[in-house]
């Protein structure tokens, strides 16, 4: 934390959480405190305030104005003054779902909102900007929190919001876009598969005629090495038979096998192989 933020994040936490130790129960308090109606949400930041730190964390603290940036950050900062893990996270708001399902997302729909580590709950997301746009906070966090300063009438019994009832989830504007999120993913996924079957495919018709010239460039190689050159003969008409869809019969002498072929098609021979010797 920032030396010249300490004082200004101290007195508004300790403001906030009273004398509260639970880390949720702070983390609540901390959030509803900002969402209070003494702060402000706009896009216009009010001017400096004499007499209060210029950084923009004590500013924002003294004059109660700001954005998602502003809310996030002090969030974050009051809550690591108590010792509680906390970061920021930035993405989006969920947009307006259209008629087919879809969701349509503009970049002024931009958001950011902090996360803090909470035993047993890992990274959980609040909401302490308030706002229409922001949304309500997180359902886990909006058990009613005692407050910093009771009353003579508050209920000293109150129940403190059990970590089994949080339930953090990913958005903290609005939970029900883990559903399209989840969907798209899902549809991704599947196009991948698609994909990479149709390139294996694409693959085994470019390779299997290559490796079948191969074959038949060795065996006219090994026909033009053999001085008898019957059997590489043989084998190369063997191979041009299946190509054809006509495989010989184990039980048929290569002669024999030779003139039933030529016989076929109209009388019309279909290989004719030449070799020496």
């Amino acid at each position: 934390m920032p030396a010249e933020s300490r004082a200004a994040v101290v007195a508004a936490t300790s403001e906030a959480i009273g004398s509260e130790t639970s880390a949720l129960t702070q983390a609540t308090l901390i959030q509803n405190y900002l969402r209070g109606p003494e702060f402000t949400y706009s896009l216009d930041l009010l001017p400096t305030q004499p007499g209060v730190p210029s950084d923009p964390v004590s500013q924002f603290l003294a004059n109660r104005q700001g954005y998602c940036v502003q809310f996030a950050t002090a969030m974050v900062m009051m809550a690591r003054s108590q010792g509680i893990p906390a970061r920021m996270a930035v993405g989006f708001l969920p947009g307006e779902r259209t008629p087919t399902g879809e969701r349509f997302v503009l970049a002024a729909d931009a958001h950011t909102w902090p996360e803090l580590y909470l035993d047993g709950l890992g990274w959980t997301s609040f909401e302490p900007t308030p706002g229409t746009r922001s949304g309500a906070a997180p359902s886990y966090a909006q058990e009613e929190a005692p407050s910093a300063t009771p009353s003579a009438s508050a209920d000293p019994t109150t129940e403190q919001p059990s970590t089994t009832e949080a339930t953090p989830t990913a958005d903290p504007a609005n939970p029900e876009t883990d559903e399209p999120r989840s969907a798209l993913s899902q549809t991704l996924l599947r196009a991948l598969w698609v994909v990479l079957g149709l390139l294996v495919i694409l693959a085994l018709l470019l390779i299997i005629p290559i490796l079948s010239r191969r074959r038949m460039a060795k065996m006219r190689q090994d026909l033009a090495q053999d001085p008898a050159g019957m059997e590489s003969a043989w084998k190369l008409l063997a191979l041009r038979l299946e190509d054809l869809g006509l495989p010989r019969s184990p039980q048929r002498s290569p002669g024999r096998c030779a003139i039933t072929t030529s016989r076929s098609h109209r009388g019309q021979p279909m290989l004719q192989i030449h070799w020496k010797g």
